[in-house]
Parts: C-alpha cells; structure tokens; sequence
C-alpha cells in the first residue's frame, strides 16, 4: 500500500523568483526557512538548478549546492530543486553530462528531490533525465506541464509508461 501520509511541497522561492529575478533579501530567506520549520512543511523546493544564463538571476536560479550548505536549512525538511528539462534535454553536451555538471550524487548535496518540468506532450523525453538523477541518489518528481484539456486515456498511458521507468517517486500534473 502507497504511504497515505500527506505530504506538503512549499515552493515559495522557487516560484516566487518570477517576480525579483530569484534575488531573495538573505534575512527574508531566513525567515522563510525557520516558519517552514515551525510549519512542519516536509519539502521546500528551494529554486530552480538551471544552467548559466545571460542576464542576471539571483542564486535561487541556480541554488547550487555550495550556496545551499551556506544557508541555515533545516535539518528536518527535505530540500528540492526544480529543473527545466529543455535546458538539459538541448543541452550541447548532452542531457547526461548537463546533470553531470550541475549535480553531485546525492550523499554529498543538500538537495534530496529533483522535480523536472516539462511539457505534457513532451513528457516521455524526460525519461534520460529522471533515469541519471535516480542513479545519482535523488527522489525524483516529474512535474508535467501544459497537462489539462487531455483525455483520460492520455492521461492513463502516460502515467502507465512513466510507471514502467522504475525511476520517478512522485507524478505531479499542471
């Protein structure tokens, strides 16, 4: 039986970085990070991992793992990173090696889930992606995009094949 427990994703710094360019005051962050805890939220996803870009973006862009370990994060949350999958899946070097880049294995990094967004019709050519982080140690969250207005059977197929992967612990639909 699948664990019936509720569990409480917050993504306020993730998605709120639309709005300043994902720049975050350091006290704020601090103060987001201790009401999370006394929240008892089970899961902040903390920022996109993204690859360098050409304007400026704040840290919450990119929450590498060495700007991670220098924030008070709590002990007893599970911290998370939301990727792009077209940044990795159009990567130059490749998917493998863009993963390769920007992640270490798990038992060195602070990060413990890596959600990848992606579009619906798109969806099955995450399975490289949700495959490497899987070896590398994360759970791993596969956040389908543009997902409304399908059909049932769309649905039903899509979950099925994802299912067959062996390697994606949640299945989100946006």
């Amino acid at each position: 039986m699948a664990n019936s427990k509720l569990k409480i994703l917050d993504c306020t710094l993730r998605d709120g970085g639309y709005y300043n360019n994902w720049d975050f005051d350091n006290e704020l962050v601090e103060l987001y990070l201790n009401s999370m805890e006394e929240a008892s939220i089970d899961v902040i996803e903390i920022g996109f991992r993204s690859p360098p870009k050409q304007s400026f973006m704040g840290p919450y862009v990119y929450s590498l793992d060495d700007y991670l370990e220098s924030l008070p994060l709590p002990k007893n949350i599970l911290i998370g990173v939301m990727i792009n999958a077209k940044d990795y899946l159009k990567a130059p070097e490749g998917p493998v090696e863009m993963i390769n880049k920007l992640f270490q294995p798990r038992d060195k990094s602070p990060v413990g889930l890596v959600r990848i967004a992606i579009n619906f019709d798109q969806v099955l050519e995450a399975e490289v992606l949700a495959s490497h982080l899987k070896e590398l140690g994360y759970q791993v969250g596969l956040n389908m995009m543009q997902s409304h207005g399908k059909e049932e059977q769309q649905y039903k197929q899509v979950a099925r094949q994802i299912s067959e992967w062996g390697n994606v612990d949640v299945l989100y639909f946006a």
